[in-house]
């Protein structure tokens, strides 16, 4: 699966720049974007992921999209004509710094399952993990 960090706050925004940093890779295993950034922005990203004519020639409908912006992350899921918000959390003891590396934590619940997500933010080398860790057995305290 591959996944592709997309530094939105470091960029002047431009949309053939956009398209030239995201698109200008193979796609066919492309399942994740992380943009780091403005949420403000989503309008212009939702407008080249719909309308960008690689989706459709390598069959890509289920985008999953992750905006981090100050202590929270918006969870966003591509579908074939529009992109929805479908989580937020709240990061409730992650404070974003310039060039300060943090590491924290997250569990997020969803259905049963657990999705443990460790945050390795780095703003001047803007490095995030994501992992799925385990089912939902009991419950987390």
């Amino acid at each position: 699966m591959k996944k592709i960090l997309f530094p939105i706050n470091k960029l002047k925004l431009s949309e053939k720049y956009i398209i030239k940093k995201i698109f200008n890779i193979n796609l066919k295993n492309l399942k994740k974007i992380y943009i780091l950034g403005n949420i403000k922005k989503i309008k212009l990203i939702k407008k080249i992921l719909i309308n960008y004519n690689l989706l459709k020639k390598n069959n890509i409908f289920n985008i999953d999209i992750y905006f981090i912006k100050y202590k929270k992350i918006y969870i966003l899921k591509k579908k074939i004509n529009k992109i929805q918000i479908i989580k937020y959390i709240y990061l409730k003891k992650l404070y974003i710094y310039n060039f300060i590396r943090i590491k924290k934590y997250i569990y997020l619940k969803k259905y049963k399952k657990i999705y443990k997500i460790n945050l390795l933010i780095n703003l001047f080398l803007g490095n995030i993990k994501l992992y799925k860790l385990y089912y939902l057995n009991k419950y987390i305290k």
